[in-house]
């Protein structure tokens, strides 16, 4: 519990100063600071999605495998070609 804490406390603190270096950027119209304020962005992002994916993946059983079944229904032999 402590390291998804920390995790999100980081995500946060880094969210916070990108936000900041934007508002920077934005007043001096720098351009080039511009563009990588959007590389930073993307990352960001990235990180904040693997972050929610692992919250969802918290549960007991969570670490174990799972049957699915695909039926291809009335879709005709394609569908059924699909499904194999």
């Amino acid at each position: 519990m402590k390291t998804d804490y920390e995790n999100w406390r980081t995500l946060k603190a880094d969210a916070e100063e990108l936000l900041d270096y934007a508002r920077l950027a934005a007043d001096e119209d720098d351009a080039a600071a511009e563009a990588g304020i959007v590389g930073q962005l993307e990352a960001l992002k990235d990180r904040l999605a693997k972050q929610e994916f692992a919250m969802l993946l918290n549960e007991k059983y969570d670490d174990r495998d799972a049957i699915i079944a695909i039926h291809a229904g009335a879709g005709g032999t394609e569908a059924q070609d699909w499904v194999e």
